[in-house]
């Protein structure tokens, strides 16, 4: 399968390269899982349940003469234009989804593999959690439109660091033209100013409580204040799901407190040079507020990345050097399990008509035998209504 061959491949590149440190052939290595990745995503066939929506209305998309007209007067999705050029540009060559996936594949794994070269040394270590978390499978498959704004945004970190404000709202403008999502990237910065430590996670977490008792007003609120309607109309979709208490709770411990000792500890080892200081308020507070207002869940997709480096070289750096049994264990518990429960558990679910979610991405399907999955396509149908 697949999959299994790739797991088994950064598997053995993890021990040879990110443990044992072997030089030769780690380049080499680096390309071909990068060639791998591309392969994988670009020579599927129907999969995926987003994906499946866009290969649906592929050819309703103009070529580039036509981008324009379709943008004025036929763009009922309101797709962003730079969206809308990447499809044109591939509909003026092919009329075939298979070049669009290629292309797509191509830009968004330069743009993550750029990203996790420069910022981590254990590059296979960052990629094997990225692809058996499935968060890998998601972005390529699922949310292609927003992952190429995530995409960007990975290589406009560093101009957020190091305060490029012109360079950096530049990029944050490329990303919007792509995912209207990525209004995120402007108010990233903001963070800056909140200061991760002890009293804020009290303090969110006392405001966690109020948020649950006025979500329904607080909505009314945010609504009032949207200026672009396609964020509007995404936000009153959103604001219709609904948990238990008991699903509410669960769901809140597994997305916010999982992700509070690693934080704590990092913040409390290395206060004074910790890397990323935006991201611990920012990740936990969006987390927070995905709660409660379900369409923030998308946001963290600009985060994920980031925090998959910051575990990486948490467990090579920092945890060898815990001597409490009792708090590796806690820690790297809550991590994994932090993890499990962005996209892995869903694996495990099914509809009220008896589908897998799973049917999304098992088995794996290509374009050389152009077999149609029946299950993922009677989930694909029950999802379009």
């Amino acid at each position: 399968m697949v999959y299994i061959f790739i797991i088994l491949f950064l598997l053995f590149c993890v021990y040879r390269y990110d443990i044992k440190k072997k030089i030769a052939g780690r380049d080499l290595s680096y390309f071909f899982t990068f060639i791998l990745l591309v392969s994988m995503s670009s020579l599927r066939y129907r999969m995926g349940g987003d994906a499946l929506f866009y290969e649906e209305r592929y050819p309703e998309m103009p070529i580039f003469s036509n981008v324009s007209y379709y943008l004025r007067y036929e763009n009922y999705y309101l797709y962003m234009p730079l969206w809308v050029y990447l499809n044109a540009v591939c509909k003026s060559i092919s009329s075939s989804i298979i070049l669009f996936q290629f292309l797509h594949a191509l830009v968004f794994n330069i743009l993550l593999f750029i990203f996790i070269k420069k910022y981590t040394n254990k590059q296979f270590s960052v990629l094997l959690l990225f692809f058996i978390s499935f968060l890998y499978i998601y972005y390529s498959f699922e949310i292609q439109r927003e992952v190429i704004a995530v995409g960007v945004f990975l290589l406009n970190i560093k101009n957020l660091e190091q305060k490029k404000w012109i360079k950096y709202y530049s990029l944050a403008i490329l990303s919007l033209l792509f995912h209207q999502s990525a209004i995120i990237i402007f108010v990233l910065p903001l963070f800056k100013f909140i200061k991760f430590n002890k009293s804020l996670v009290w303090v969110l977490l006392i405001v966690s409580f109020f948020l649950s008792l006025f979500r329904s007003n607080l909505l009314n609120i945010f609504n009032s204040f949207v200026f672009l309607d396609l964020i509007k109309s995404k936000n009153d979709s959103y604001s219709t799901i609904t948990f238990s208490l008991i699903g509410f709770l669960s769901y809140y411990f597994v997305r916010v407190i999982l992700f509070i000792p690693i934080a704590l500890y990092l913040y409390s080892k290395n206060k004074k040079e910790l890397k990323y200081k935006w991201f611990y308020s920012s990740f936990l507070i969006i987390s927070i507020l995905a709660q409660f207002f379900v369409m923030f869940e998308r946001l963290l997709n600009y985060l994920y990345p980031l925090y998959f480096i910051i575990v990486i070289d948490f467990v090579y750096l920092y945890f060898p050097r815990i001597k409490s049994l009792l708090l590796r264990s806690i820690i790297i518990a809550t991590i994994f399990l932090h993890i499990f429960f962005i996209i892995d558990y869903k694996l495990f679910l099914k509809n009220e008509y008896g589908q897998h979610f799973y049917s999304h991405f098992f088995p794996y399907n290509s374009i050389i035998d152009h077999q149609k999955n029946k299950e993922r396509e009677e989930l694909f149908v029950i999802e379009q209504h």
